[in-house]
C-alpha cells in the first residue's frame, strides 16, 4: 500500500519520512513521522500492545530517544477509550524497562478526553499522580 501524506509525499508501508518543519501548525517538531496505518478490532488488547510495541522497538532500532504515539484506534475504529489508553500505559511501561536509547515516550492525543485518559491510566497502573 501506498499513502499520501498531508506533505503530498507517497509513503509505503514500512518507510520512515523525514519531517520538513513543524507539524499541525507548530504544535510540535519531529525528525520523524510515521503512521500506524492498523485498525485494531474493539476487542483484541494483543493486537493492539503489539502495534503499540513494533512502533516502540522501531523507533529504539533506528536510536531514536523519544517517541509520541496518540491514542491509535480510540475514535472512530471504536476501541474503548478506558482500555485503549491502558494497553498503551501497560505496554509503554514494559518496554520503557529495557529500552536502550528510547528515552522518552510520551503518549498524547490531540482529542482531551484521550489525553486525559492516558493520565488516568498512567495513574492507575503506575500509582504515579498524575496532574489534571
Amino acid at each position: 500500500k501506498i499513502y499520501r501524506t498531508a506533505a503530498g509525499y507517497d509513503l509505503k508501508v514500512g518507510e520512515k519520512v523525514k519531517s520538513l518543519g513543524k507539524i499541525k501548525e507548530g504544535l510540535f517538531s519531529a525528525r520523524y513521522v510515521t503512521g500506524v496505518a492498523h485498525t485494531v478490532p474493539r476487542s483484541d488488547e494483543d493486537l493492539l500492545g503489539g502495534a503499540i510495541s513494533a512502533a516502540l522497538s522501531k523507533a529504539e532500532s533506528e536510536g531514536l530517544e523519544s517517541i509520541c504515539i496518540p491514542a491509535i484506534s480510540s475514535g472512530v475504529f471504536g476501541f474503548p477509550l478506558t482500555r485503549c489508553a491502558e494497553v498503551h500505559v501497560e505496554s509503554a511501561v514494559n518496554f520503557a524497562k529495557t529500552a536502550k536509547t528510547l528515552k522518552t515516550i510520551t503518549l498524547m492525543d490531540f482529542d482531551k478526553t484521550a489525553a486525559a485518559a492516558f493520565g488516568d491510566a498512567l495513574g492507575k497502573i503506575t500509582g504515579a499522580e498524575v496532574a489534571k
